[in-house]
């Protein structure tokens, strides 16, 4: 949130003695203490700030969606970096007297436990559209329960009965307008670069606008206007809720997929293809699922099955290359390599910019015998780039590769001294040098070779 609200003293002015700040201060401190806390405490081995943040209560899908929704709250006291701590503080508290922060000026308008409801539930609301639209990433800080504030005050001061003068009331309207449009194009422009959560701000922004609108009217202390206040914190208790249902509802798919994840990640091939089974029986439509199974075979050794399992995926996210790259890779593993080939072209065709691609098809042509094949697919990377791909080592090697099946050890030879001018590594050049020189019959050279791979193998101490 680049921009911090620029309202003059009109609260000062406007009733000195309801400059009561005492709530803002504990949560401003709350915020503080558990930066120190979540910086200087921590589970062993939990270097990164987000799996420190995780290990405190920071908002994940997998997590909160399952057995943890608390983090929908603990999320809101937990920031990333001491700029994003200070960056939300800022807003909440301000400068001094002359610039009262968002948190401030909400605890002066209204009452206590209503502000801090307010903050709260803007908090919440906003870490449930941050979690159903981020629901893999981790989630934390003020931001969403600040907006929540921002938008409390623009419905407040715009339609509710307060005691301000007129004039007051405008400017301080017109400030808070500032800040909102402000930070939320600031947001929506730095989230190109930065991981801001702008859903979160926008979640905490509609909440607290509708409980502003909702409140603002009746904020005097009668028993009349507190019964109102009442109903209204139920009514939006329940919307709260129903929208969580929602939000869980809609993303019920993330904790068995992620479970299934950290089954595969442990090795446990066999316990999270039973997991997945039952995941793509009941969310069929989803690729992930089909992406993880064909993942479990492959660690299996099951290659024909890891390529029936990535082509549902490719079926269900055609535009996918990397589940291209993955399906030809089982398919060669598995020895079928036409198949392989059919989809190594598809890849090449859709970006013939790629010297890997070319290679990848030849090799898999190399593999089928496809001698000329190989050699036409290495001759159009060449005429199609000229100089680009002539200096890049990988395609000297394939050529050499080429002409050894050919039993062209002459050119060979050459290709080879190539690939070693422009930097190929000796442990690759020289076995095959060997080798050729080893064909040919020329004892001399094939000595002479292995002296040297011998001379720069790396030595143990």
């Amino acid at each position: 949130m680049p921009a911090e609200p620029a309202v003059d003293n009109v609260f000062d002015r406007a009733a000195p003695a309801r400059r009561a700040v005492s709530l803002t201060g504990v949560i401003l401190g709350v915020n503080v203490a558990m930066f120190l806390l979540t910086t200087w405490l921590g589970p062993p081995g939990t270097a990164d700030r987000g799996d420190r943040l995780l290990a405190w209560g920071a908002n994940f899908g997998p997590l909160t969606l399952s057995t943890q929704p608390w983090r929908l709250l603990t999320s809101n006291y937990l920031h990333f970096s001491l700029g994003h701590l200070l960056t939300n503080m800022l807003c909440l508290w301000g400068f001094g007297r002359r610039f009262w922060g968002l948190g401030r000026q909400t605890e002066f308008l209204f009452p206590k436990l209503d502000f801090f409801l307010l903050y709260t539930f803007s908090g919440i609301a906003g870490s449930l559209l941050g979690v159903y639209a981020h629901p893999l990433g981790v989630g934390g800080g003020a931001s969403g329960a600040v907006f929540g504030l921002a938008g409390a005050l623009l419905t407040t001061l715009r339609w509710g009965s307060l005691p301000l003068h007129e004039e007051d009331r405008r400017q301080a309207y017109k400030a808070v307008v500032e800040f909102a449009g402000l930070n939320l194009l600031g947001g929506l422009a730095l989230g190109v670069f930065l991981p801001i959560d702008n859903f979160a701000h926008m979640g905490g922004f509609l909440t607290g606008a509708i409980a502003g609108l909702a409140l603002g009217k009746r904020l005097d202390p009668s028993a009349e206007s507190r019964r109102f206040r009442g109903i209204v914190w139920l009514g939006l208790t329940l919307a709260l809720i129903g929208a969580g249902a929602t939000v869980f509802k809609a993303r019920a798919n993330i904790v068995p997929l992620y479970r299934a994840g950290e089954l595969l990640k442990g090795g446990k091939a066999d316990q999270a293809l039973t997991a997945l089974a039952t995941y793509t029986r009941q969310y069929p439509e989803e690729p992930t699922g089909h992406l993880l199974s064909a993942r479990a075979y492959l660690v299996r050794g099951q290659y024909l099955a890891a390529a029936d399992a990535m082509q549902k995926a490719i079926d269900l996210a055609p535009g996918d290359e990397n589940l291209l790259a993955q399906q030809a890779f089982a398919y060669e593993h598995a020895g079928r390599y036409a198949a392989a080939e059919v989809v190594r072209r598809r890849l090449l065709g859709s970006n013939t910019q790629d010297l890997g691609r070319y290679l990848a098809l030849a090799e898999n042509q190399l593999a089928q015998y496809k001698v000329d094949e190989a050699e036409k697919t290495m001759e159009a990377a060449a005429n199609l780039h000229g100089r680009g791909f002539l200096k890049q080592p990988a395609l000297h090697l394939m050529l050499a590769r080429i002409a050894f099946e050919r039993e062209d050890y002459r050119k060979t030879v050459e290709e080879l001294e190539s690939a070693r001018k422009l930097g190929a590594p000796a442990q690759l050049v020289l076995p095959a040098l060997w080798q050729v020189y080893t064909a040919m019959g020329d004892t001399a050279k094939a000595d002479a070779v292995r002296a040297e791979m011998e001379k720069s193998a790396p030595r143990r101490k």
